[in-house]
C-alpha cells in the first residue's frame, strides 16, 4: 500500500507544473474525417481532409486555415511531412489511378515517380527538401527509399527481406522505417550506406520505427516479453521501453513523433482499450489531457503523430459535441498547469479516486462521502487542497474545477486562501449539479492566493444538503481540480 502510494504522489508531483497546452480544432465544421501528421515550428501542420465521402485530400495551414495543396490529377492526396521551409511530402493518386509520393514546394505539387513499380509513398521530409518513403518494384517488392539530388535511391532490405518502408528522415539524411529480415520485421536506421538492425525489446520478434530526430534518436514501436501488443520505443544506441498509459499488459503505445530535444509524441490504448494520446518528456510519458486546458475538455485524442521542435504538437481527436475525428493542433503556451499535491479533510473522508485523477476530465473521480456535523450550520464535506506555483506573483490565476454531488440540491462553495487577509475568501457559490459542470474563475489581484514565501496554493472545496436526504451518508465528486497559473 506504501509503494502504492508513493507512485501516486510521485504521479502528482510530476504534474504539479507542467506545460500547458491549447487545443485548436483544425477540422471544425467538417463532417468529414481529418488529421494532422506533421508540424514545423511556424506551427504550419499537415496532413489529411476528408472532403466528402471516401474522398480526401492533403492540406497544410495558414495560422488556422486550412489550405488544400491539390492532387497529381487523381481524386484523393495525402500529405504527410513538413519542414521549416513549408515543403510537404506525401502521396496522390495521379489522373491514371497510380499512387505517386510527391514534394508540393512553392505551390507546385511535384511527381517523385517510382522505382520501376505500380506505386510510391513519401513520408518525412528533412529541412534540405530531401524525402524518406517507398516504392513498389518491378518485381513487385516494396523497398524503402531516398530522395535526394532530384532522384529516389533504394535503400535495400535488410538482410533476408523482400520489403522495406521508410517514415523519418533528419538532416543528415539518416533515415529510419521496417524491413523484413531472416529474424522478421525490423526498424531500421539507414546511416552512411546501409541499413542497421534496431532490434526489438527482450523476447520480441517485430518492430517498426516511426521518426529520427537531427542526433540520430529513432522512435518507434516493439513488441517484447509480456507485452500483449507493443510499447513505444526510444532507440538512442540501445531501445528504451517508454512504457504505456495502463499497468497491464493489455496496454498499448506507439511512438510516432520526435523532436531535437527527446521529446516523444505517439498514441496507444489504455487497460480499458480506450485511445490515448501521449507525450513523453522529462523521462514520464503523460496522458495529453492531462496537459490541455479547457479548450480541450471532453475530447478523446486518438493519437498524436508531429512534435516540432518548439512544442507545438498535431494528431487527431475526437470531438465531444459532434463526435467526428478531427485534426488538431496543440499551442504550448506559457501558463503552467497546476494539479494538487495534497488534500486534508476537515468532514468527511475520501471514498474512492487520489490525487493523480484530478488533473484529467476523464470521469475517474474524486469521490467524498459527507461526514457527521455537530451543527446543522456546519458542511458535511469540506476538503482542503494544496499546490505550489511556480512564481510568487503570477500575472493571470484561474482555478477550475470540475464536480457533482449526489442530489440536486447541495450547496457547492469554492473557497481560495488569500495570504495576505490570512484567510479562506469565498470565490464561487453555486448549487451542484448531478452530473459533472465545469467552473472556471480568473482571480483578480492574483499573488494574494500565492504564499509570496515557498509559492503554496491552497483551495478548499465545501459541500451541504440542506433537504431530509442529509441523514444518509450521501456523496460529492470530483473530476478535476487545477490552478492554471501564468507567469
Amino acid at each position: 500500500m506504501r509503494q502504492i502510494l508513493s507512485f501516486l504522489l510521485a504521479c502528482a508531483a510530476a504534474l504539479s507544473a507542467a506545460q500547458v497546452y491549447r487545443l485548436v480544432d483544425l477540422g471544425a465544421n467538417n463532417p468529414y474525417s481529418s488529421v494532422g501528421y506533421s508540424v514545423n515550428d511556424l506551427g504550419q501542420v499537415c496532413g489529411d481532409y476528408g472532403i466528402d465521402n471516401n474522398v480526401y485530400q492533403a492540406f497544410t495551414t495558414l495560422g488556422t486555415q486550412v489550405v488544400f495543396l491539390g492532387t497529381l490529377g487523381g481524386t484523393n492526396s495525402a500529405a504527410r511531412g513538413i519542414n521549416a521551409s513549408g515543403q510537404i511530402s506525401g502521396y496522390s493518386n495521379t489522373s491514371g489511378g497510380s499512387i505517386h509520393a510527391f514534394i508540393y514546394s512553392s505551390g507546385t505539387m511535384i511527381d517523385l515517380g517510382t522505382l520501376g513499380g505500380a506505386y510510391s509513398e513519401a513520408w518525412g521530409i528533412n529541412s534540405l527538401g530531401e524525402v524518406a518513403g517507398y516504392s513498389a518494384l518491378g518485381n513487385g517488392a516494396e523497398h524503402a527509399f531516398k530522395y535526394s539530388g532530384g532522384m529516389l535511391h533504394d535503400l535495400g532490405v535488410l538482410p533476408g527481406g523482400r520489403s522495406s518502408q521508410a517514415t523519418g528522415i533528419n538532416d543528415l539524411g539518416q533515415v529510419t522505417g521496417a524491413s523484413d529480415s531472416t529474424a522478421g520485421s525490423r526498424a531500421f536506421l539507414y546511416s552512411g550506406s546501409s541499413l542497421h538492425d534496431l532490434g526489438t525489446f527482450p523476447g520480441g520478434t517485430q518492430s517498426a520505427g516511426y521518426a529520427i530526430n537531427s542526433s540520430g534518436v529513432v522512435v518507434g514501436e516493439s513488441d517484447g516479453t509480456n507485452i500483449e501488443s507493443a510499447h513505444a520505443f526510444l532507440y538512442d544506441g540501445s531501445m528504451h521501453d517508454l512504457g504505456a498509459l495502463g499497468t497491464t499488459s493489455a496496454a498499448l503505445s506507439i511512438a510516432y513523433g520526435v523532436n531535437d530535444s527527446g521529446q516523444v509524441v505517439g498514441g496507444g490504448r489504455d487497460d480499458q482499450g480506450l485511445p490515448v494520446g501521449f507525450l513523453y518528456s522529462g523521462g514520464t510519458m503523460h496522458n495529453i489531457l492531462e496537459l490541455t486546458d479547457t479548450t480541450a475538455d471532453r475530447w478523446m485524442f486518438s493519437y498524436l503523430v508531429g512534435i516540432s521542435n518548439n512544442g507545438y504538437i498535431t494528431g487527431m481527436a475526437t470531438d465531444p459535441v459532434s463526435g467526428g475525428q478531427h485534426a488538431v493542433l496543440l499551442i504550448p503556451e506559457s501558463t503552467r498547469l497546476i494539479v494538487p499535491d495534497g488534500y486534508s479533510f476537515g468532514r468527511g473522508r475520501l471514498l474512492a479516486g487520489n490525487l493523480a485523477s484530478l488533473g484529467i476530465s476523464d470521469d475517474n473521480h474524486f469521490v467524498m462521502q459527507a461526514g457527521v456535523i455537530p451543527i446543522v450550520s456546519d458542511y458535511p464535506i469540506n476538503v482542503t487542497f494544496t499546490g505550489t506555483s511556480p512564481v510568487s506573483n503570477p500575472s493571470v490565476l484561474r482555478f477550475g474545477l470540475e464536480a457533482s454531488a449526489q442530489f440536486s440540491n447541495v450547496s457547492q462553495t469554492v473557497e481560495l486562501y488569500d495570504y495576505s487577509a490570512g484567510a479562506f475568501v469565498p470565490v464561487d457559490v453555486r448549487t451542484a449539479t448531478t452530473s459533472d459542470s465545469v467552473v472556471y474563475l480568473t482571480l483578480s489581484n492574483p499573488s494574494r492566493f500565492v504564499n509570496p514565501v515557498n509559492g503554496q496554493m491552497q483551495a478548499r472545496i465545501k459541500y451541504k444538503n440542506p433537504s431530509p436526504e442529509a441523514i444518509f451518508l450521501w456523496r460529492a465528486s470530483l473530476d478535476r481540480v487545477v490552478w492554471e497559473v501564468t507567469p
